[in-house]
């Protein structure tokens, strides 16, 4: 995995540098990699075709470790992207409006028992894009907000304080997302 990676990412560069005699450049795909989680050490990505000029749809996903503690403490992502361009098309600079769903896996241990859940998210995202044409290179950034519910799998009851079990609590939240994307058009 490590080695396709780091493939793609030295593709990516080198296509990057590679001189473009094209002025009208028009892209069928992109690949597009989120610069802002990969602070706190998460993998997050998206590749994207095409639909017309306006809109795009895509695959997304990614991976992060809960906690530091052991490597067994990860959430992993995958899910759709639609990707609407307002007022121009998708090689220019400007406006875009991203919606998404998808599905996650968490896996964790919490006081030696270990816990799974399953989480779903939706949401949309304001984004606006600097394209730059002759290296094929662009840059997202946006904020939006994201409706995140998790449904826990195990342990399906928790032991309380007093000895008695109840139902582990599916959490709902709401909260606001944000991505800073560098991407590559082909």
């Amino acid at each position: 995995m490590k080695r396709l990676l780091s493939g793609l990412l030295l593709s990516l560069f080198a296509a990057a540098f590679a001189e473009n005699k094209e002025d009208n450049f028009y892209s069928r795909y992109n690949i597009q990699l989120n610069v802002l989680p990969s602070i706190v050490g998460v993998f997050s990505g998206e590749g994207n075709i095409r639909l017309n000029d306006t809109d795009s749809l895509g695959i997304y996903g990614g991976r992060w470790t809960v906690g530091y503690t052991t490597k067994d403490n990860t959430y992993f992502y995958l899910g759709l992207r639609h990707a609407h361009m307002l007022k121009h098309d998708q090689d220019s600079d400007g406006w875009l409006i991203k919606s998404f769903l998808g599905m996650g896996q968490v896996r964790y241990e919490s006081d030696g028992v270990p816990i799974k859940a399953t989480t779903l998210e939706t949401g949309c995202l304001l984004n606006y894009q600097w394209f730059f044409k002759k290296e094929h290179l662009f840059i997202q950034a946006g904020i939006g907000p994201q409706l995140f519910v998790v449904m826990m799998r195990s342990p399906e009851y928790i032991p309380t304080d007093d000895g008695d079990f109840v139902r582990h609590p599916s959490p709902l939240a709401l909260n606001l997302w944000g991505q800073i994307m560098i991407g590559y058009a082909f």
